[in-house]
């Protein structure tokens, strides 16, 4: 696989409701492959801007946690209503 050819790949993982696990197994790759490819196209985003895109999925209901998905494979989880800067930074030195 080469780079350009995962990058459809990520973005239907990333478009889709599935997890990257989830995804792995629909589209029968490995897991520690998938996250190689992604590191490496965040390492490209990387070099091209100062900026990272998020994906953020937001919850349903209040005992859900906002997800925020990097492309360099880190999941952030936020409690639910954590819509301020403060709250979320409050969080992120948890």
């Amino acid at each position: 696989m080469t780079l350009q050819e995962f990058k459809p790949l990520l973005e239907k993982q990333q478009q889709s409701s599935l997890t990257q696990k989830e995804f792995c197994e629909c589209y029968d790759i490995k897991v520690a492959t998938f996250s190689y490819w992604k590191r490496k196209v965040a390492l490209e985003q990387a070099e091209t801007s100062p900026f990272i895109d998020i994906t953020p999925t937001i919850p349903n209901s209040p005992s859900e946690k906002i997800e925020i998905q990097t492309p360099t494979g880190y999941t952030i989880l936020l409690p639910y209503g954590a819509y301020d800067l403060s709250c979320i930074i409050n969080t992120l030195g948890e």
